[in-house]
């Protein structure tokens, strides 16, 4: 995944360590390396907000070597409040987005980051924002989850509840971004262990899941972004949409919860 990617650090006892490289080589590698910028994106204030997006023209050949290489292209930023960073969202989180648009979970991209921005905007002019229920977005959740055989273990895990209750108390975020937080939450929980959702540590069988469950069959229109492409990429790009439905979830039950 291309957002918040950490590098792991080898013990030193491992007998297949890959030896590190020596101060020369990696000057060599750098300096040899066909790294280009690509694009200077100016960002201003003013009254009237605009656009959530931008068009940028380039040639061809670029254009298709941008394409085949990071399987999209369309480039997406997202600001890091907490840290003060700004990051690229890769090929998977994209494709996973379009699909939850699609299947009506989460906004349109640009609508999302336009709701986004105002929450933003809301948090640090110390107001806050109030997060609806949306039924079609729990009912969808709901199937492909059941379908997956994972719905009564994401129903037991108090963990993913309890924290979406909490998150949702803070009245921080809208809730596209409350269901992205908690998906990346969910995504990197491996990295300390075994993932807190079982389905995530075998993606391979994810996938396959996926692929063979009704929901797929009856709207694969939807899916399309995610099945489009490249098989490996495609796999790892389900993983990255199951954690996001698991997010969706949860969040409009506790949301539906807080209504009552």
């Amino acid at each position: 995944m291309a957002e918040e990617r950490g590098g792991r650090v080898p013990l030193q006892s491992d007998p297949f360590q890959i030896p590190r490289e020596s101060p020369s080589d990696a000057f060599v590698r750098t300096s040899s390396s066909p790294v280009f910028p690509l694009v200077l994106m100016k960002v201003s204030k003013g009254s009237n907000p605009g656009g959530a997006a931008v068009e940028v023209r380039i040639d061809e050949k670029t254009y298709d070597f941008l394409k085949t290489r990071i399987h999209t292209d369309n480039l997406m930023l997202y600001l890091d409040a907490g840290n003060g960073a700004v990051g690229q969202l890769g090929y998977d989180m994209v494709a996973t987005f379009q699909v939850m648009a699609g299947l009506g979970m989460l906004p349109d991209i640009e609508d999302w980051i336009t709701e986004s921005r105002q929450s933003m905007s809301k948090l640090l002019s110390g107001r806050v924002d109030h997060a609806a229920q949306h039924d079609k977005a729990l009912q969808q959740a709901t199937t492909i989850l059941d379908e997956l055989g994972i719905l009564d273990e994401v129903q037991q895990l108090d963990l993913l509840h309890s924290t979406a209750s909490e998150v949702l108390r803070d009245k921080k975020m809208d809730v596209g971004t409350m269901i992205y937080r908690m998906a990346m939450a969910i995504y990197h929980s491996g990295m300390t262990g075994r993932s807190v959702v079982s389905i995530m540590d075998d993606p391979s069988s994810a996938y396959f899941k996926m692929v063979g469950s009704a929901a797929y069959e009856s709207m694969r229109s939807e899916f399309s972004p995610v099945m489009n492409l490249p098989l490996g990429a495609r796999i790892h790009a389900t993983k990255v949409l199951i954690t996001f439905v698991i997010a969706s979830y949860v969040y409009h039950k506790a949301i539906g919860g807080n209504q009552k």
